[in-house]
């Protein structure tokens, strides 16, 4: 539990409620599962890329969403961005994300086209060497 004993907050996963209040619930787990989805897609890039802890606290409390990766498609990013709704009753439940992400991984489309990914644009602030 070294995150715990360090007392560092998950900046980059926490919802607006949480950074504003320190409000945890369901719903601010869901807007994690949603960052978790934007991970995944962009191969394990950082959230919100370029931007600084302070930078990411402000933009997303002003409703800040991080824009679809052009290599995501259309569908999935909209699981996303409903994950990152700014009022948390507005949400998803998990119940009815496996609703909607089901049938997407039973019928073959590309949801995900890596051929179409652009790595720099996921580079953070951290990996950046001056």
């Amino acid at each position: 539990m070294e995150f715990l004993a360090s007392n560092k907050k998950p900046t980059r996963w926490m919802s607006p409620e949480g950074l504003q209040n320190k409000n945890c619930s369901v719903e601010s787990d869901v807007w994690s599962y949603g960052i978790l989805l934007w991970e995944i897609v962009t191969l394990g890039a950082r959230p919100y890329p370029k931007m600084t802890m302070d930078m990411v606290k402000q933009q997303v409390t002003k409703g800040y969403k991080m824009p679809r990766p052009s290599h995501c498609g259309q569908e999935l990013y909209s699981i996303m961005t409903n994950c990152w709704e700014m009022e948390p009753e507005k949400r998803y439940s998990y119940d009815v994300i496996q609703q909607k992400l089901e049938p997407m991984m039973e019928v073959y489309h590309e949801y995900l086209s890596v051929r179409n990914m652009d790595e720099s644009l996921y580079e953070s602030l951290a990996d950046i060497t001056v």
